[in-house]
């Protein structure tokens, strides 16, 4: 089968765990036998390449500034640029390139962070199936996190609502719809996007990742009768995005029915 990734980033270009998770998933893709293609968008567009067995197309952003200098730029300009992406038709006949040479049997989308969801459209334009692999909330809110002022969003703002009206649309045109979790899922539900697909085609698929030299079975054999279990937190942006505030509810949570131990970088 001839697969196709698309997100925003992909090694060696790494700037948080999305680029790497379509890595590895692309990567074990080649080594089962598939033909596997993985598009980007750069600063600049490069030549094909192919890396690790995967061929990897890097396009020009067409946006109006590059998203690592997002910091740089003030708040008006920066929503204006996210309400631009939606109709960034550049990138559509970019993708559209990509599509003629590699020609996939099936197209996974991942984080589309500065990426219009009209690459959607070209892909449905060939009839090349398209599965969307959903990582964070940039579908729904401007900074893809749900999370402002210090606490996660208890409503859904006007301006996020603006900026991706037409991201919400566009998703109708998706075959599928993988989730990395159950409450990623919810949330997207809730909020209107994927509704047009049934229950069995919007999956849970967890992040997996291969720890060199581990023995899954070994692990599992392991007897933790009456030991803590221990819960550790390793990432970036934890309060911006909101997650440091779930990890520690969910131990707070499960404290009164388990032993557990919350360890955190911070904590010393």
């Amino acid at each position: 089968m001839r697969i196709l990734h698309l997100t925003a980033l992909y090694p060696p270009h790494i700037v948080g765990g999305a680029e790497r998770s379509v890595e590895h998933l692309a990567e074990e893709l080649a080594a089962m036998g598939h033909e596997v293609g993985a598009a980007c968008i750069e600063r600049e567009g490069h030549p094909r390449e192919v890396r690790n067995g995967v061929t990897v197309y890097r396009m020009p952003h067409s946006n109006d500034f590059w998203l690592e200098d997002w910091p740089q730029h003030g708040r008006l300009s920066r929503a204006w640029q996210k309400m631009k992406q939606q109709w960034n038709f550049e990138i559509e006949r970019h993708f559209d390139r990509v599509l003629e040479d590699f020609k996939p049997d099936v197209l996974n989308t991942h984080s589309l962070l500065d990426v219009s969801t009209l690459v959607w459209r070209a892909a449905r334009k060939r009839g090349i199936p398209i599965v969307h692999t959903v990582c964070e909330y940039d579908l729904i809110c401007a900074n893809a996190a749900m999370f402002k002022n210090g606490k996660p969003c208890d409503h859904w703002h006007v301006n996020c609502q603006a900026i991706s009206f037409t991201k919400r649309l566009n998703t109708k045109m998706t075959s599928a719809a993988t989730f990395v979790g159950k409450a990623i899922r919810q949330t997207h539900v809730d909020h209107g996007y994927f509704t047009h697909l049934p229950e069995e085609r919007r999956r849970v698929i967890y992040y997996s990742s291969t720890v060199v030299g581990g023995d899954p079975e070994r692990r599992r054999a392991i007897d933790r009768t009456g030991k803590p279990m221990s819960f550790g937190y390793l990432g970036a942006d934890q309060h911006r995005e909101g997650r440091g505030h779930d990890h520690r509810r969910a131990a707070r949570d499960w404290s009164g029915r388990l032993d557990v131990q919350d360890r955190w970088p911070s904590d010393g």
